[in-house]
Order: structure tokens, then C-alpha cells, then sequence
């Protein structure tokens, strides 16, 4: 009985840890906030992606692909203007993933000459492509496509799926109990 107890508690820690880090199936509002963070760049420039997935800016033509622990952003602008703050905001709006790292990996193409500036909270991340309050213009025209690597700390898992499994678990133990007897 006590290795059967032992092998329910294993199995339902197991079935709750593996959701913990993950965004996958998550929904993530991204917004282009322009000359401040928090102020709307532009109307209609904001939108939503469920993970893993691909945002394309309405405005701008900018991609935005997040999956498990990265972003690729691919920007097509020509620059970016002055601004204390202009760029993206990915703001994880299923749950709180408890971001604990954003960092920049890669890029490729024809790059800013001002790398961006990243920050995020326990649930967004925030891309600033003039960080230092002036204009981000390439030397030449073309795309450039930034990767940025993400990662997340362990989530407590929603309620509902706690419970079920908990539920789960003691209806296997009650079938074991009574087979026993």
C-alpha cells in the first residue's frame, strides 16, 4: 500500500510540474508603444498570439514569432523614431509565467546600429528599440531579424488542473484500496 501511495504522489508532482515554465498554448497581447511605454503607438497597432504562433504588425509589416523560451522579431522599418520608448510589449495575458531572463541571442541581416534595450516583469516583455532616447536608423535598407531568448520561472499551475489531478489521484487510490480488500 505505501509503494502505491508513494507512486500516486509521484505521478500527480510529475503531471503538475510539467506545465511549470512552459507559455505553450498561452495567449500573448502585443502592443507598439510609441513615444512612451504605455502610450499606443499607433491605432489599431496591437494585437494577440497564442503560443506557439506569429503576430504580424498591421502598420509596419514587422513578424513577431514566440514560441517556448524565444521570440524571433523580424523588422522590415526603416528605423525608429526618437522616443524615450519605441517598440514592442509582449504581455503573457492567459496566466503569469513569472519571467526570469530576457536576453538578446542573435541578429541577423541589416541590424540597428543601437541595440535594443530589454526588459521584461512577471508577465511581459518589452522590446525598446531606442533606448537611449534617440533615433535607431539602419545604414542600409533591409530586413533585420532579431532573436531573443526568454525563460520563465516555475508557475504555480491554474486551480482547476490541480484539483482534477488531485481528484484523479485519490480515485485511483480508492480503486486500489478496494481491490486490496
Amino acid at each position: 500500500m505505501k509503494k502505491v501511495l508513494i507512486l500516486s504522489v509521484l505521478t500527480l508532482t510529475c503531471a503538475i510540474s510539467a506545465r511549470a515554465g512552459s507559455v505553450v498554448g498561452d495567449n500573448f497581447q502585443v502592443e507598439w508603444d510609441f513615444p512612451t511605454l504605455g502610450t499606443l503607438g499607433t491605432a489599431g497597432d496591437s494585437g494577440s498570439v497564442t503560443v506557439p504562433g506569429t503576430w504580424t504588425d498591421p502598420v509596419y509589416g514587422d513578424i513577431i514569432q514566440i514560441s517556448n523560451g524565444q521570440i524571433v522579431f523580424t523588422t522590415y522599418a526603416g528605423g525608429y523614431a526618437a522616443g524615450s520608448f519605441n517598440g514592442y510589449v509582449l504581455t503573457d495575458s492567459s496566466e503569469t509565467p513569472d519571467f526570469s531572463s530576457f536576453t538578446l541571442a542573435s541578429v541577423t541581416g541589416n541590424s540597428l546600429p543601437i541595440t535594443p534595450g530589454l526588459s521584461y516583469t512577471a508577465d511581459s516583455l518589452d522590446i525598446n528599440f531606442t533606448p537611449t532616447g534617440v533615433q535607431n536608423i539602419p545604414s542600409e535598407s533591409g530586413s533585420a531579424i532579431y532573436t531573443f531568448d526568454f525563460t520563465t520561472g516555475a508557475s504555480v499551475p491554474d486551480g482547476g488542473a490541480t484539483l482534477s489531478l488531485f481528484g484523479v489521484a485519490m480515485a485511483g487510490l480508492a480503486c486500489l484500496r478496494r481491490r486490496i480488500r
